[in-house]
């Protein structure tokens, strides 16, 4: 069942531009929908109290991870989980994804980096980062 709902997920990402709606648990009007976000390149625009959250390829077999290295304003967006899903066939050495969670606290624009590096490599070659711009709306 979780394989499949992957599957669905992964095609909608793929047709619907980077972006999913998933039912979430808040009852205020306009804020039932979490919105998960693969392309750095484009703003995330969220509503103030809304979740959403950053789905990353990842393979930490290899010793890379994605780490936080510029923090959101602390009062706009916060920080509430990531988490590592396997891929939907769990081959040896094989990789899958991170997924950050976050919440929209206050209106306004706040930054983020994240880095995907090996923790005991200082400036790489071999790092990548993805720089978020995030937008929350009242």
């Amino acid at each position: 069942m979780c394989r499949m709902l992957l599957s669905v997920i992964f095609v909608v990402l793929i047709l619907g531009g980077g972006v999913v709606s998933r039912a979430g648990s808040t009852n205020a009007p306009g804020l039932n929908r979490e919105e998960v976000f693969m392309n750095p390149g484009t703003a995330i625009e969220v509503k103030a109290g809304q979740m959403f959250s950053l789905r990353l390829l990842s393979n930490p077999t290899t010793g890379y991870g994605w780490a936080m290295t510029e923090a959101p304003d602390p009062v706009r967006v916060a920080w509430t989980t990531n988490v590592f899903e396997p891929p939907e066939q769990e081959l040896p050495g094989s990789g899958g994804h991170e997924v950050w969670s976050f919440q929209a606290l206050r209106p306004g624009t706040t930054r983020m980096t994240l880095t995907y590096a090996r923790s005991w490599e200082k400036h790489t070659n071999e790092t990548h980062s993805n720089r978020y711009t995030i937008v929350v709306k009242p």
